[in-house]
This record gives C-alpha cells, sequence and structure tokens, in this order.
C-alpha cells in the first residue's frame, strides 16, 4: 500500500513530507490479501500522525489526520494525551481525544443499555463520564467502599430497622456532611457521582443512589422510590415504610406524609406513586435531570447527546408490556 504523504506545513527546517501509511488496522481499508501492520509499526504511525496534527495548518490535511485518529480509536489516545500534557497549544490533540472518548462511551451506553440486568453503579458512573470523560471511576467506588466499611462496622450487631436506619441518617448526614444543594440546585455537578461524592452535594436522586450503592455493599433492603417531582429511598418491602428524604438529610417519614407532599406540590397520590424503580428507571430519571439542566442554559450539543442515551435506556421497555404509569419518576424531571 502506498504511504499517503502530509506537508508538515511548518516553514524553516520543519518544512518536509511525512509519509504516513493509510492503514491503521487490517480491518480499516486493507484488503483480505494484506496484512495488518506490526503494532510497532501501528504506533510509529500514530505518533506521527499526532505529530502532523499540532503542525499542519491546511484545512484539508487536518481533517484527513483527524480522521485517521478516529480511526484508530482508543489505541490513539495515549499519543493524544501526551501531546496535549506536553504542549502549550492543546486544542487539536485534546479535541480529538475527546471526540475519540465520546465515541467509546457512545459505545459503552449501548451496552449498558442492551443489557437485561443494567447495573446501576455502572449507569451512574457513565454518566459521570459523560461530565468529565478523564474521570476515573476507581477513585469514587474506592469512596463509596470506605463508607460502606465504616457504616457496617457500625451496624454490627445491629439488626432491627429503627436502629439501623438511625446509624445510618447519623453517619452519613450528620457526620459525613450529606446534603442537598439547595443553593445551586440546577447545577450540572449534582448529578454526576463523583463529584456527588467528593463535594458531599447533591439533589434527591443522585444523593438517593450514593446511599442505595452503598446499601447494597452492605446487603441492606433499600429501594428506590421515584415519586413525581422527588426522589426518596425506602428501608424494607412493607409499603406502610419506613422511608427516608435523603435530600432532606434523611429525614424518616411515612407514606402518609409522602402523599401529604405529593398533595401539596399538586399530585393526586396514588399508591403506584410509591413503588420501587428499578436501575433502568434511576439512571431514566439522572438523564431527565441533566437535559433539564442543559436545556435551560441552551447547550443544544448535550442536550442531543443526553437524549440520545435516554433514549437507549428507555428502548428496551418499548417491547414489554408496561401498565401506563408504572414508572411515576417519567411523570416530572425535578429530583
Amino acid at each position: 500500500m502506498e504511504p499517503l504523504c502530509y506537508h508538515s506545513g511548518v516553514s524553516g527546517s520543519s518544512d518536509r513530507t511525512i509519509s504516513v501509511p493509510l492503514s491503521l488496522s487490517g480491518a480499516v481499508r486493507a484488503s483480505a490479501t494484506e496484512q495488518a501492520p506490526a503494532p510497532s509499526e501501528r504506533r510509529s504511525t500514530i505518533e506521527a500522525l499526532v505529530t502532523l496534527l499540532g503542525r499542519e495548518s491546511k484545512s484539508a490535511n487536518l481533517a484527513i489526520i483527524r480522521s485517521r485518529l478516529l480511526e484508530a480509536g482508543a489505541a490513539a489516545l495515549p499519543s493524544l494525551d501526551r501531546a496535549r500534557e506536553s504542549n502549550d497549544d492543546e486544542e487539536p490533540a485534546g479535541a480529538v481525544a475527546l471526540e475519540i472518548r465520546r465515541r467509546m462511551l457512545d459505545a459503552e451506553w449501548i451496552r449498558w443499555a442492551s443489557s437485561s440486568d443494567a447495573d446501576l453503579e455502572a449507569g451512574a458512573l457513565l454518566i459521570d463520564r459523560f461530565g468529565d470523560p478523564l474521570r476515573d471511576q476507581a477513585p469514587v467506588q474506592r469512596a463509596l467502599d470506605d463508607l460502606a466499611t465504616e457504616l457496617g462496622r457500625r451496624l454490627e450487631g445491629v439488626s432491627r430497622p429503627g436502629p439501623t436506619i438511625e446509624t445510618l441518617t447519623s453517619y452519613l448526614f450528620d457526620e459525613v456532611g450529606l446534603r442537598g444543594n439547595t443553593n445551586d440546585y440546577e447545577d450540572p455537578e449534582n448529578s454526576y457521582l463523583s463529584r456527588v461524592v467528593e463535594r458531599k452535594l447533591g439533589i434527591p436522586v443522585s444523593l438517593s443512589v450514593v446511599v442505595l450503592l452503598i446499601a447494597r455493599r452492605l446487603r441492606l433492603p433499600l429501594v428506590g422510590i421515584g415519586m413525581p417531582g422527588h426522589f426518596i429511598v425506602r428501608y424494607g418491602a412493607r409499603e406502610s415504610g419506613p422511608y427516608l428524604d435523603v435530600f432532606g438529610r434523611g429525614k424518616v417519614l411515612t407514606r402518609g406524609d409522602c402523599a401529604e407532599w405529593l398533595r401539596t406540590s399538586g399530585f393526586d397520590f396514588e399508591p403506584r406513586m410509591l413503588r420501587p424503580v428499578d436501575s433502568r428507571q434511576i439512571v431514566a430519571r439522572m438523564l431527565r435531570n441533566l437535559v433539564a439542566v442543559f436545556s435551560k442554559r441552551g447547550a443544544a450539543s448535550e442536550v442531543a447527546i443526553l437524549s440520545q442515551y435516554l433514549r437507549a435506556v428507555l428502548a428496551p421497555t418499548a417491547s414489554v408490556d408496561i401498565p401506563v404509569g408504572s414508572d411515576p419518576s417519567a411523570e416530572s424531571a425535578a429530583g
């Protein structure tokens, strides 16, 4: 295969032509009779493309270089990241790296949304990476592990619901300091798991997710309750409760308290509003909240991406006979 020659676009001693093979993998553009390049050759090709990306000035050549790097996908990220960190002008390498990570995230969303047992933590971390594609999920998972370990230590010998709830709320809300962000409710960071854990601030659904993930680690019987306009959690299977208002620093609520809150908020109370929601419905609610936030900001590209994720999450339910209103959280994106 003939190499494609790019002009560096830099005057003086750097004004030269560099040859870069067209093919970056055996599956891309190579015929059935051609062999894929060796890993070292592929790395050299990627390095050359990244070098050219920072030097080329002609838009047509830049488009070709960008296309080849996008074609390389994850294999190009180490070289792009090094260029982004070492150069004063990080825009070209950073932009291509971001696009690659966005495409990888898109693929992960499709896999998550199409799985039969979509995991809540994995879905929340995908939303987290939408906020920052470079974000490492390991620190937030370790933080959740640590919170669960300490809470578990305090719950040793405790078995009855009342003392369990009292210990949980005392630790997570009074000591750790989880609280609702009443000063900036529509801050997108209220929906990103790592930022909620780090800042100890969130909205009802994101704070509830933190508590649910800690409870899952300890096998505590907490479930999410997607009331219209407000997300809470319930301890145990009994519809009578107790319920916890996580946004309200773990305030314990009865079924009657929940019904009264809904009525005063303009909703006609129905028992289905206190049914548990599954991981898919919780993640869909988190996405709806972000769509609403970015819509108010006029951020069309963010709205388009998040709406695409939301459609993917909801798609598997389209072929299932689900009673109308079985997910009351869909009635309101708030909380």
